[in-house]
């Protein structure tokens, strides 16, 4: 198939942003107000159709596979940041645990020596 417009072409007429979010219906009906492109025989318009929506394809599969990296991200730090605040949650509540029973004992030592 002949590629009609490069992507990077300046007879693009839509920018990349905008064009994902056009229906395959509105693509087609922008193809009345595109220009022809240059040497192309008659019957472009399939051609034009069938670059736009390529194009449109994609763009969204671009933004799809972006998306499914930055979950993917997401998923494998989340653990680890979940198991850094238990551990350090635990680590609190063992000091406090080991203060209380350090105090006991040596006021319970004091008390016992005391008597001795």
């Amino acid at each position: 198939m002949i590629s009609v417009y490069p992507l990077n072409s300046p007879t693009a007429s839509s920018s990349s942003s905008s064009f994902a979010s056009f229906s395959l219906r509105q693509i087609r009906a922008r193809q009345l107000f595109l220009p022809a492109p240059p040497n192309v025989p008659s019957g472009h318009d399939r051609q034009v159709v069938s670059y736009l929506k390529h194009k449109r394809r994609t763009i969204k599969n671009r933004g799809y596979a972006l998306n499914c990296r930055v979950r993917r991200i997401q998923n494998h730090h989340q653990p680890a940041t979940d198991d850094v605040l238990l551990r350090d949650q635990t680590v609190v509540s063992l000091q406090g645990w080991l203060q209380y029973y350090e105090s006991s004992y040596s006021t319970f030592f004091n008390y016992s020596s005391r008597r001795l």
